[in-house]
């Protein structure tokens, strides 16, 4: 089998249109593009992973490092107890080409030694889930029969830990062509913690299995096979573009959207999952318009209604009663109609609280870690002792568990004490972020891990569980539809706000927050402005945004009108 066939785990949960055209198609790929905030992230994998390989090596310093595929061969032959970057040959018979991090040494079968196969992801594994449990090792101890049972806890159903999970099922596969595997069928993923997870591939609890992974392997065989028919007699290619999450960072995203659009496709709707766009498609709701056309209100009966058997129904009743989402994904095909945000409730009913005085609050951080709290104040009117403007606290130096609470504590002295001046003079206070669970998450790291410099969680708590402080991402949700996200970005350049830096985003400041750090020249200090300023327009656009939403928003059309045909 010619190394083009062969297909790697990370294809297995991969678009298949994607995989067909990676091997050439009539589709070109984008124009190469720097993409900053994707090369940090191969940064950031690769640290972890790094990180994860030294870890081990301290607790194995026996562990053969390959670094070829002969020196491989020889240390499985040889039965190494732990083998660390392994080049595993390739299943021809298969049609494989597999990966994998750590190989670890499970039993023997005469002659040949068993491989339980790891995976480093800088992913989260694992949700809490009451009734559920799963197993977990430690990099110390790496064998799956020296795992215990950790209850409470369960595989995440996000795509990243199901494309996992996928892989997982590829190498295991692999091995066992090669007749390496152990027999107890698990393999384990190291997450971004440093956490060994330990997974049973033939457990139907998770959204994927061997059972599944063979399935989704056949198909992109089978993919393979008609392209290769394709470019050999041409006609019509395999394949064929929809839309969903891996799309944004796909190198044929451009292509495939402009083919998309110009047909209204229905999977453009966000975010429908390809087994609910063949439900929609099979039911004769092929675009978006005719999504948008569908009475959601009989959609979200059907589904809690049973269907009489002896009673002609309408599609919307079929599909109402196999997709719970599917009032949801109407209302985001209006809005893709409309071009615009919609409004879920009655005009009277668009507000949010305001005050004497309002505090928009935004965080940065990096790695999980908060190096600046930022705000802006707003009087309605003149206030003696409170000035409108921003206010940041900020830490540039070494990014320390002290240095996060110290900043923390500064800028909740700044803050505490205006609401103290506030509450002296009779004036009302009101404060606002964008995704309370973010900022709440932040304040209660910053007190646990140095209590002693920072207020006491009560006080901080208690402010933050009271109507003084209000998430606008909640207030948003409740009375705005859009045709997908509902996140700042996209809310507030209909609020009328516009960021000053051409690539605003959270993950986009982490890169700026590198070159920040790196040094005290110019270019240092450029960034450490950008970084500000960037953190003042994030303030800025929540006060926007309740603006808005008490003005002209109220003026919204409703999603509940039916679009004009």
């Amino acid at each position: 089998m010619v190394a083009n066939s062969l297909l790697s785990g990370s294809e297995i949960g991969r678009c298949p249109h994607r995989v067909a055209l990676d091997r050439g198609g009539p589709q070109t790929p984008n124009p190469p593009a720097e993409d900053l905030t994707y090369q940090r992230r191969i940064r950031e994998a690769e640290r972890v992973a790094d990180d994860i390989r030294s870890q081990i090596l301290q607790h194995y310093p026996d562990a053969f490092v390959a670094t070829s595929y002969a020196q491989t061969r020889e240390a499985l032959a040889g039965g190494a107890e732990v083998i660390i970057s392994p080049r595993l040959p390739d299943d021809l018979v298969g049609g494989r080409k597999a990966h994998a991090d750590i190989l670890v040494r499970t039993g023997r079968s005469g002659d040949t030694y068993r491989y339980a196969p790891l995976l480093i992801r800088n992913i989260e594994v694992v949700d809490a889930a009451v009734t559920r449990r799963i197993r977990t090792g430690q990099l110390s101890t790496l064998r799956p029969n020296q795992s215990t049972w950790s209850d409470g806890q369960t595989t995440r159903r996000s795509d990243t830990v199901v494309r996992a999970g996928l892989a997982l099922c590829h190498t295991y596969r692999t091995l066992e062509s090669l007749g390496l595997n152990e027999t107890e069928r698990v393999g384990g993923i190291i997450d971004r913690n440093g956490n060994l997870w330990w997974l049973e591939l033939e457990s139907e609890n998770v959204g994927w299995n061997l059972a599944a992974y063979d399935l989704a392997l056949a198909e992109r065989r089978d993919v393979l096979n008609r392209r290769d028919i394709w470019e050999q007699s041409g006609g019509e290619f395999p394949t064929s573009p929809f839309w969903h999450k891996e799309c944004d960072n796909c190198p044929f995203s451009e292509s495939c959207s402009q083919h998309l659009r110009a047909l209204g496709d229905v999977s453009l709707v966000r975010f429908t999952k390809f087994s609910e766009q063949i439900q929609l498609r099979e039911a004769g709701v092929s675009t978006w318009r005719e999504l948008a056309m569908l009475d959601p209100q009989r959609a979200a009966r059907a589904n809690k209604s049973v269907l009489s058997a002896s009673v002609d129904h309408e599609p919307v009743d079929y599909l109402g009663k196999q997709l719970s989402q599917l009032p949801d994904l109407i209302y985001k095909a209006r809005a893709m109609l409309h071009g615009g945000p919609l409004r879920k409730v009655e005009s009277d009913a668009m507000t949010c609280s305001s005050a004497d005085v309002e505090v928009d609050v935004d965080m940065e951080s990096y790695n999980d870690h908060t190096y600046l709290w930022g705000a802006t104040v707003r009087t309605r009117s003149t206030l003696n002792g409170v000035t409108d403007g921003y206010y940041s606290f900020v830490e540039w130096g070494e990014l320390t568990s002290e240095a996060e609470s110290r900043i923390f504590a500064e800028f909740w002295e700044w803050f505490s004490g205006l609401q103290q001046h506030c509450a002296a003079n009779g004036w009302t206070f009101a404060a606002y972020c964008f995704y309370e669970q973010a900022e709440n998450g932040a304040m209660r790291r910053a007190v646990t891990l140095n209590p002693d410099m920072t207020p006491p969680w009560d006080e901080v708590s208690n402010f933050l569980s009271s109507p003084r402080w209000i998430d606008l991402h909640n207030v948003a949700k409740e009375c705005i539809q859009t045709e997908g996200p509902l996140g700042l970005k996209v809310l507030a350049p209909y609020a009328g706000f516009h960021w000053r830096d051409e690539e605003p985003g959270g993950e986009t400041s982490m890169v700026w927050y590198e070159t920040a750090t790196e040094s005290d020249d110019l270019e240092a200090l450029m960034s450490r402005q950008r970084i500000l300023e960037y953190n003042e327009d994030d303030c800025h656009a929540t006060r926007y945004l309740r603006d808005w939403i008490n003005t002209e928003a109220k003026l919204l059309p409703s999603r509940d009108e039916l679009p004009s045909p």
